[in-house]
């Protein structure tokens, strides 16, 4: 490579993580009759991951 035609080149990265869960009870989709959730057994998380050059 040329050392006129050097450039710098940056890679940014970052990362994001959410608990998304619903602490308010819901209805349970697709049974004959209505269940409404009693708790939480396990809390739902998003993560994301970007990359940018």
């Amino acid at each position: 490579m040329n050392s006129n035609n050097k450039s710098l080149q940056t890679l940014k990265i970052g990362w994001a993580s959410q608990n998304v869960t619903i602490n308010l009870p819901v209805n349970i989709p697709e049974q004959f009759h209505m269940r409404i959730s009693r708790g939480i057994l396990d809390p739902v998380t998003v993560t994301a991951l970007v990359f940018e050059n």
